[in-house]
């Protein structure tokens, strides 16, 4: 009987267990719909057409708009990143993109980290300071006092070991362009990063100008070595056209530091100008390119000038009929070749170079022969080259000229008139043609105290040399010329050597 009653009770009490828990499971279609909402993220709800829409703070529910719609919430630039990248709309990837932020922060981190530590190497490898005294930085001390204590307590406040310099002068080093390299107060140094962040640090917001415009008020301490330069390796070359046209031809305007706008060039070889970057004029004597310099041609060439190009005509030069002396100590040799009247053209475009010319004896001229019965000229010549520049050293520039030379030297006489009151004529009996190998090289130094150069030509069994010594940088030079033929049996129209000296003017603005 007790086992009954008990096996009774146990039946009763799984009964009731049964019905408490069997409501919660199994309900109607609204208890469903209940849960539904219950087990989604909290702050998205399903809006009217089955479109998810993220509630308001703490979890409510969107306000409705007027009409009984649910007015939609403006979303921030992070989820707009998110659905065009991904297409989600959901907490869940917001959360995740979230997440990663901190690592990138870790990231950031330890890569300003690392480029701090190499800041610090490279400015603790740094040698003797007086490597950085060169022409293109400065250094001064800075004079005015309350500048100077601003910096110090500027750079105390960041390192308190600079307290044992408190005595000592601040010296500053800085770029052209006023970026300030480092400051020294007697052997301790501030720069890089550590002095860029104890002058922000500063409550002087105007320190940094400061430190600049102090050096104003330093000039009779200044410094700065002109004359230093930095044993560097140096490797050759080539250079851009325009710098070896300045460098080479002295009736090209320089474009550097400053463009010129008007060049003059006097000397006894001629004159020439140039005004403007376009147009200039020239008035030379002789044909240097061949081997006849100064008078020694006998020729007069008057040349307009157009960029790189001149043309212009040529003229029989009254010079040098007799041996002169110029100086003292020098005498110019008599010319034994004639002029003649002509066309002459010459093209420099630096890589690529030549000249033209082409003449004939004319009757008009007959006073100015050197030996009316038997006389000679230049009636023609052609000649083209290639040429490139290049450095040689920090201050030494060169330029090669390579190419091919033709000229022609004609023979005749003057024929005395048929009848009395006649004019006599001239005859041309002979012609002589010469091809040639053309080679010629330039070279040029500009040093911080000195500028000199020259050249050295060759064509048809003839040397050329030329050497120039600046005096007056950029302004007055010595400049000396020397033709030698390299051949024991020379022409009746050529000297045994020439030489001539001539001072060099030029002006430029």
């Amino acid at each position: 009987m007790v086992e009954r009653t008990g096996f009774f009770f146990l039946l009763i009490g799984i009964t009731l267990a049964f019905a408490l828990i069997v409501p919660g499971c199994s309900g109607t279609k609204e208890t469903t719909g209940t849960n539904e909402a219950f087990f989604q993220p909290v702050d998205t709800l399903k809006a009217p057409g089955g479109r998810v829409q993220q509630a308001g703070a703490g979890g409510a529910a969107p306000q409705a708009a007027p009409g009984g719609q649910t007015a939609p919430r403006k979303k921030d630039a992070t989820e707009e990143l998110l659905i065009s990248q991904t297409g989600i709309d959901t907490i869940t990837a917001k959360l995740r993109f979230l997440m990663s932020i901190p690592e990138l922060k870790d990231s950031i981190q330890v890569l300003n980290e690392d480029l701090r530590l190499l800041q610090t190497l490279l400015e603790a490898s740094t040698l003797d300071p007086r490597t950085y005294y060169h022409s293109q930085v400065k250094a001064w001390i800075i004079n005015n006092q309350s500048v100077r204590d601003s910096l110090f307590y500027a750079l105390m406040a960041v390192d308190s070991s600079v307290q044992s310099e408190a005595g000592a002068e601040a010296e500053v080093l800085a770029t052209e362009n006023d970026d300030i390299i480092q400051v020294r107060f007697g052997t301790t140094v501030f720069k890089g990063i550590h002095l860029k962040e104890a002058i922000d640090k500063s409550t002087d917001q105007f320190l940094y100008k400061k430190i600049i415009r102090s050096s104003s008020y330093s000039k009779d301490i200044e410094l700065r070595d002109t004359t230093f330069r930095l044993s560097t390796p140096f490797e050759s070359e080539l250079l851009a056209t325009n710098k070896y046209l300045e460098e080479f031809n002295p009736l090209t305007h320089r474009t550097n530091p400053e463009m010129t706008r008007f060049l003059f060039a006097l000397s006894l070889y001629g004159a020439g100008a140039r005004i403007g970057p376009d147009w200039g004029g020239e008035v030379r004597l002789g044909n240097d390119e061949i081997g006849f310099p100064f008078w020694s041609s006998g020729n007069l060439s008057v040349l307009a000038i157009y960029r790189h190009i001149k043309f212009g005509i040529q003229l029989p030069l009254a010079l040098g009929k007799n041996p002169t002396n110029i100086y003292p100590s020098v005498e110019l040799p008599r010319r034994l070749l004639n002029g003649s009247r002509g066309l002459m053209a010459e093209f420099d475009f630096g890589n690529l170079g030549g000249e033209f010319m082409a003449s004939t004896m004319s009757k008009r001229d007959i006073a100015l022969l050197v030996s009316p019965d038997r006389y000679f000229y230049i009636s023609n010549i052609t000649l083209g080259y290639y040429s490139m520049g290049f450095t040689l050293g920090p201050s030494d520039m060169a330029r090669m000229k390579i190419g091919l030379s033709y000229h022609q030297i004609r023979q005749g006489s003057v024929v005395p008139p048929a009848s009395p009151g006649g004019d006599s004529e001239v005859t041309d009996e002979d012609r002589f043609d010469y091809f040639s190998p053309y080679l010629r090289f330039e070279y040029a130094y500009e040093g911080a105290d000195e500028q000199f150069g020259g050249s050295l030509q060759y064509n048809h069994y003839t040397l050329v040399g030329t050497a120039w010594l600046e005096i007056v940088p950029k302004i007055f030079r010595i400049e000396v010329k020397y033709a030698r033929p390299v051949i024991s049996q020379i022409n009746e129209w050529q000297n045994s050597d020439f030489i001539v000296v001539s001072p060099v003017l030029r002006i430029a603005f």
